[in-house]
């Protein structure tokens, strides 16, 4: 019996096929290789130095003296927010394959390096689920700063990953706090961005990885905020909220619902959480993708809405829609404490109106927008 030769269909079939597959491949090295050859186009001098820049907390962070430069500072204790470990040989490289920044930052951790790092999780479509600040002050031992409403599910995703690596996920006692400069001081940036910023040891000082406006993360055994001293005053979280918000910072659940919004659009880029030069990481292909177009149209900023009292948290609901004078949707609120607020905003269109509105009980009330200082020019 004669072998049966295959029709011209059949190898036109097979053809496309390997074209098609040969086509995904080359696409998957350029993914890679344009980092290199295009980032002088596509990413500012001043975005590079931003990231490489604030993604290294200075080591006089960590010391126990008093600085003489800033006197206003406030602790306030963050109960939305709270601790996971993870420990092991093999915990650096299991949370390099899953976080948008480079866990390798904190390699000298016990040399002077970064001791804080800011990143977030994506999901399999690149969308944000977890914001984190990731520390480690002893090598394959890493402590992760979430949303404390998140944290079993943060643990469960961990978990899910882990496979046979040689690491333990468990829950932390540690308490989050933040220190923090007074905003109203005339002085403020300067004090902020001080990198000779000292305070008594009460507990482990990190330098904001985010932001150096932000001030200060301090992890301590227990949560009594009673016994601050060195010029550091006892504040709340909710004060340290709406502190955050007038810089545009988001942060938690609230202003970053899981799997609704992308971490360009979120300022990760601007505030040191991504390495666009690390390996594969989960959610990576759209992340890289964005930044290699250099192309993203929304982003969270800062707003002041009139006409809202300073004891109103959030009573505006999320996602509403924040409207120019002809009525265009040019972006949604996030969040709010009192007048000062973080919204999902169309960056032009927002910055060009020449008046902008949302609805707050049947009526229509002001907002401003302002481009926040810390932007990359």
């Amino acid at each position: 019996m004669k072998d049966a030769v295959p029709s011209i269909t059949e190898f036109s079939s097979a053809a496309v096929f390997f074209c098609r597959y040969i086509m995904s491949f080359v696409r998957r090295i350029l993914l890679h290789v344009q980092p290199l050859l295009k980032a002088s186009q596509h990413r500012p001098a001043s975005s590079v130095l931003c990231q490489s820049e604030r993604s290294r907390p200075s080591a006089s962070a960590n010391q126990s003296e008093v600085s003489t430069v800033a006197t206003s500072w406030h602790a306030a204790p963050l109960t939305s927010r709270s601790c996971i470990e993870v420990n092991g040989k093999d915990a650096a490289d299991f949370l390099q394959g899953l976080i948008t920044n480079d866990i390798h930052l904190l390699d000298g951790c016990t040399e002077g390096g970064p001791q804080c790092i800011y990143s977030m999780m994506l999901n399999h479509q690149g969308r944000v689920i977890y914001d984190l600040l990731v520390f480690s002050v002893v090598p394959n031992e890493y402590l992760l700063e979430c949303d404390a409403s998140l944290k079993d599910k943060l643990m469960k995703h961990l978990k899910l990953y882990k496979l046979r690596k040689d690491l333990t996920v468990s829950s932390s006692t540690q308490n989050v706090f933040s220190v923090y400069p007074d905003i109203n001081d005339a002085s403020f940036q300067t004090k902020a961005g001080n990198s000779e910023a000292r305070f008594p040891d009460s507990g482990r000082m990190f330098r904001d990885p985010r932001l150096g406006l932000l001030g200060f993360r301090q992890l301590r055994e227990t949560a009594n905020n009673e016994n601050n001293s060195g010029g550091i005053t006892t504040s709340d979280e909710l004060s340290y909220r709406r502190f955050r918000l007038k810089l545009g910072v988001p942060e938690g659940s609230q202003e970053l619902p899981p799997g609704e919004c992308f971490p360009m659009e979120s300022n990760l880029d601007f505030m040191a959480g991504v390495n666009f030069d690390k390996g594969c990481y989960l959610g990576q292909e759209l992340t890289a993708r964005t930044h290699h177009t250099g192309v993203i149209r929304k982003r969270l900023m800062p707003i002041q809405i009139e006409g809202i009292g300073e004891d109103k948290v959030d009573v505006i609901q999320r996602d509403t829609p924040i409207v120019n004078s002809s009525k265009k949707n040019v972006g949604k609120l996030r969040g709010h404490v009192g007048s000062s607020g973080v919204a999902l905003m169309r960056v032009q269109e927002a910055l060009a109106a020449e008046s902008l509105m949302c609805d707050f009980n049947g009526q229509r009330v002001d907002v401003k927008v302002q481009r926040p200082s810390w932007w990359p020019t």
